[in-house]
């Protein structure tokens, strides 16, 4: 029996994750799909404000700024009003660092770095190609309905927003074994507590910094992954020089 098992902590944590991974599953099969860290810092941003993790006053500036000092050791996690994980979250973005713990420890083989664009080029591509490599049936996907999932919004109202969150912990269990039944609540839920919202906007200074603290990390990608994350080569120059 084929069993799969997904979170984004895996590679954040590579340290604890990789070994306790290959003690446990030596021939286990590892997939990631990689964004722009930029985006994915961005959309961190406004996921854990969502979530009352960030305060709602802090701008993106101040949460780089933070995070930064923090890395560098010149503050303590407890001045910074934020939890340790919450500033550690840039640091998520190297992938090529935190993909070394993993491939010290596995065949090459058995891992799979890709990219999110590649995935949003062309979804059934990306999936069969991926049943391919992994072994699974891919007619699955031959009539499949591919939608997004977990797209981050604004609260309307931060009352009703704290419930709901507790609600969603409350039935995380059943949702995770029926997602069909969450999308249809949350576009309700949307429509009664949700808002449009925009990317953060960040100074010149922190665009600068961001391009400076990724920009190694991705050329070294580029060289771990190929051909199957050449997507990377645009991630920082297109959107963001």
């Amino acid at each position: 029996m084929t069993r799969m098992e997904a979170s984004p902590g895996y590679l954040s944590e590579s340290n604890i994750a990789a070994p306790a991974i290959a003690k446990l599953l030596p021939n286990a099969k590892i997939l990631f799909i990689l964004r722009d860290p930029i985006d994915r810092l961005l959309s961190g941003f406004d996921f854990h404000k969502s979530r009352f993790h960030i305060p709602q006053s802090m701008t993106f500036d101040t949460y780089c700024d933070l995070c930064f000092r923090f890395e560098r050791g010149e503050i303590a996690q407890d001045v910074t009003g934020l939890k340790e994980w919450h500033l550690r979250v840039p640091d998520a973005g190297r992938y090529a660092f935190h993909l070394h713990d993993f491939l010290s420890l596995f065949d090459r083989e058995q891992i799979r770095i890709t990219t999110l664009d590649s995935l949003k080029k062309d979804p059934l591509v990306f999936m069969q190609a991926l049943c391919k490599w992994s072994g699974l049936d891919s007619d699955f996907y031959n009539d499949y309905e591919f939608f997004n999932a977990n797209v981050t919004f604004a609260p309307k109202s931060a009352l009703i927003q704290k419930a709901g969150l507790f609600v969603n912990n409350l039935l995380e269990p059943y949702f995770n074994r029926n997602p069909r039944v969450k999308q249809h609540l949350l576009a309700w839920y949307k429509v009664v507590n949700g808002k449009k919202t925009c990317k953060p906007m960040m100074s010149s200074d922190t665009q600068r910094a961001l391009i400076e603290y990724y920009s190694n990390d991705i050329a070294e990608l580029i060289k771990i992954g190929g051909e199957d994350v050449s997507d990377a080569n645009n991630w920082l120059i297109a959107k963001y020089a």
